[in-house]
């Protein structure tokens, strides 16, 4: 574990994370004081982290999935490569949160009406989320993450004709609309 989480721009210790069984909970335990913490990585699967203070933290390929993010603040960070399925990110501060994109592209959420989450849905009753940033609409679903408009194209191929093509077409037309 490590032995400290630091401050990802001063490298100032921030939790001494040696006092905790492990990682998820040294974060647990002290989220409202981690802006800006280096977290590159860490597994907070599940973890309990309403109204933490995660604004300018690197949380870059972080698995996160299922964790509780209500009321979070995750302005300006990091979170590219981040597992957020099933991530309860009601209420949470996401502007200009990182998301990273393919190829190493960076991704900036939009202040307003930045991520919404649909689901369970699709032929392997996943999470649907989209994702609003400055290069438009992006979609994640599973491993794939991509343009809405692309999703839509690979929807209409893989499920032509079915109910999960219908799902995700109704799914991808509230989605354009509420992010608008």
């Amino acid at each position: 574990m490590h032995e400290a989480i630091k401050n990802r721009f001063t490298g100032q210790v921030i939790v001494e994370a040696n006092k905790y069984t492990n990682i998820k909970e040294a974060v647990e335990k002290n989220r409202a004081y981690l802006e800006g913490a280096y977290l590159e990585g860490a597994y907070l699967e599940g973890a309990y982290l309403g109204g933490a203070n995660l604004g300018g933290a690197n949380l870059e390929g972080a698995y996160l999935e299922g964790a509780y993010l209500g009321g979070a603040n995750l302005g300006g960070a990091n979170l590219g490569g981040a597992n957020l399925e099933g991530a309860y990110l009601g209420g949470a501060y996401l502007g200009g949160a990182n998301l990273g994109g393919a190829n190493g592209e960076k991704l900036i959420l939009k202040t307003n009406n930045n991520v919404l989450i649909i689901g369970p849905i699709g032929s392997r009753q996943s999470y649907m989320t989209a994702y609003n940033t400055d290069k438009g609409i992006y979609v994640k679903t599973g491993c794939y993450f991509d343009t809405v408009d692309n999703f839509k194209l690979s929807v209409s191929k893989k499920h032509k004709d079915t109910k999960h093509q219908h799902d995700y077409l109704t799914a991808i037309a509230f989605v354009k609309a509420v992010m608008r």
